[in-house]
């Protein structure tokens, strides 16, 4: 595929949330041309993630924030929903292959960013 003569030139089709905007590049300043392109990797990021078989969980949805290897590792061990997830202890998590202290403490900081959300959403 051949580059284009100006980069900044290109039109980039954005969806979020059910809205479809196109972005002229060289309209707008390179910090927001790099914010798009920082959101559109982590979309593409993403997408690769759920097309592979194993990734097709609910729990798939956070690998942004646990890494894909360690949500394959969950996925393997059959924990596939958060509610999965916050049935085992951090003494169980250690106990499944494949699944180290680095992980553990992961899940565990995770698990709190979970909890705070839901908690923040209940006030509301």
């Amino acid at each position: 595929m051949a580059k284009p003569k100006n980069p900044t030139s290109i039109k980039i089709d954005i969806i979020h949330k059910k809205i479809k905007k196109t972005v002229l590049l060289n309209t707008i300043d390179y910090h927001t041309q790099y914010k798009i392109f920082e959101y559109l990797s982590g979309v593409f990021h993403d997408i690769q993630l759920f097309k592979s078989a194993e990734m097709k969980t609910e729990i798939a949805y956070y690998a942004n924030k646990l890494g894909p290897s360690l949500v394959k590792k969950l996925n393997w061990h059959g924990i596939n929903t958060l509610e999965d997830l916050l049935f085992y202890s951090p003494h169980e998590l250690r106990k499944l292959n494949k699944i180290g202290d680095v992980s553990v403490a992961k899940l565990n900081s995770f698990i709190q960013y979970i909890i705070n959300e839901n908690s923040i959403k209940s006030i509301q």
